[in-house]
């Protein structure tokens, strides 16, 4: 193959390369040359005057390194070919003539959604701030629905690595049953997802995008099918005041909001995750889960005494044991004390509404199946 007239041996405009094509299984080599029009392939199988490859519709799987040795491009226009070169002389050159292939470029493109939602939020802030809203709950309203329970599958599978969730059959059908008693109405029942967690801290507690994890020994410590749906209930009531996506905001910044809609690293999805076990929810938000709670209770025809118990008895533990033993029984009873306070002054609220007819939640054996619900378990 002649060299073209305009790219001499020995001129630094002359290079040399792989033509490829995906129809056929063959390559063949060109000669190349640059110029303002772009990249110049001489000897093109099947062509009679050279290609011209215009720098600006360019294409590279890989960013391009400026320190690299070689490089393969594609050309939009030709989206079955590829050029490949060995020549780092030909990377510096199609660098400064095609900076969009590069590392760089690229690594802008990465973060300009970060640096343009930064800006957004920024700006929501501001303007939930001027007209006196709660800007951390004006942020997760931004949050789409999909977004909230991606963010929510995250904690659950972090916490399925640490506890493995419980999939006994029937113990997961009588979850499924008070679950769909609350929320009988399939589209809002869809942005929910209730898991039970082998695990014998005495909590339940709400995740961002609807998803409800539920502890073995919370199952385990309540007294009836109602006392389980009555906590259920308020945690779904905390789901649908988007209470955890907005005291994540709150408490770990929008720059971990902004960590998590990119990936979410292990570190925050642990930091996370120890906030919604930890978390204490202001009075106001406790109040709003409660109204809720009751609402879906009363329209399903579930007991609001269950709830009231619950917190009654807790509330008695509260006051007889002043030290947490970590060890189960009444010291149990402070891991859920700790993080939904005031239980006798709920356990009041509760009782002080006016009642309504009411049916079981459960039969007898599907209670007993659920209280063995960790009896299979799965970090799936």
């Amino acid at each position: 193959m002649s060299m073209p007239s305009d790219a001499a041996p020995g001129s630094t405009n002359a290079f040399r390369g792989r033509f490829s094509h995906s129809r056929s299984a063959g390559s063949w080599i060109v000669d190349l040359t640059l110029d303002h029009r772009g990249v110049i392939i001489h000897g093109a199988p099947d062509e009679t005057e050279p290609l011209v490859w215009p720098f600006g519709a360019l294409t590279t799987h890989t960013p391009i390194s400026r320190g690299a040795g070689e490089v393969l491009v594609g050309y939009a226009r030709m989206p079955d070919t590829t050029l490949y070169v060995d020549d780092h002389d030909f990377v510096v050159r199609l660098c400064d003539a095609a900076p969009q292939l590069t590392t760089s470029s690229h690594r802008w493109r990465w973060l300009w959604p970060s640096l343009a939602a930064t800006v957004l939020i920024g700006v929501v802030i501001a303007i939930a701030y001027f007209v006196n809203a709660k800007p951390a709950r004006t942020i997760a309203k931004l949050m789409p629905q999909s977004v909230r329970q991606q963010f929510g599958q995250k904690v659950v599978k972090y916490m399925a690595g640490r506890h493995q969730l419980c999939v006994s059959p029937q113990g997961q059908a009588a979850l499924e049953k008070i679950f769909n008693r609350l929320l009988p109405d399939a589209g809002k029942r869809a942005n929910f997802k209730v898991v039970a967690v082998d695990w014998g801290l005495v909590n339940a507690f709400a995740a961002p995008g609807g998803r409800i994890l539920v502890t073995r020994g919370l199952i385990q410590s309540a007294h009836s099918a109602e006392e389980v749906a009555g906590v259920l209930a308020h945690e779904i009531g905390h789901g649908l005041e988007l209470h955890p996506e907005a005291g994540i905001v709150r408490a770990l910044g929008v720059s971990t909001l902004l960590d998590i809609m990119m990936g979410g690293s292990s570190g925050t999805m642990g930091s996370i995750t120890g906030y919604l076990i930890q978390t204490r929810y202001a009075r106001g938000d406790e109040r709003a889960a409660d109204v809720q709670a009751l609402r879906l209770m009363r329209n399903s025809a579930i007991s609001q005494g269950g709830l009231a118990d619950f917190f009654e008895r807790i509330g008695k533990k509260q006051g007889k044991n002043s030290i947490l033993n970590g060890k189960g029984g009444a010291g149990a009873a402070f891991d859920l004390i700790r993080t939904h306070p005031r239980p006798g002054e709920r356990a009041g609220y509760v009782r002080a509404t006016a009642k309504y007819p009411s049916r079981p939640v459960l039969r007898t054996s599907e209670w007993a199946d659920l209280r063995s619900i960790c009896s299979k378990t799965s970090n799936q």
